[in-house]
């Protein structure tokens, strides 16, 4: 059996699919800064928590000391 499909596109199935496309990487694309910038929040937070405990009790702000 010899099968020949031949599929014609036209030009506003190409312009349709390429937009879909660039929204699918633009979506991506921002997704992925989202997910760095959460991560370098959690990073900082991590970082200042370490940095309080190194502190250690007596090393606060003047108004706290007596």
């Amino acid at each position: 059996m010899n099968l020949h499909l031949s599929f014609q596109v036209s030009k506003s199935d190409v312009d349709a699919a390429l937009k879909i496309l660039n929204f699918a990487i633009y979506h991506k694309e921002l997704t992925e800064m989202d997910e760095r910038e959460e991560e370098r929040e959690r990073e900082l937070e991590r970082k200042r928590r370490a940095d309080g405990e190194n502190d250690g009790p007596d090393r606060g702000s003047k108004s706290k000391r007596k």
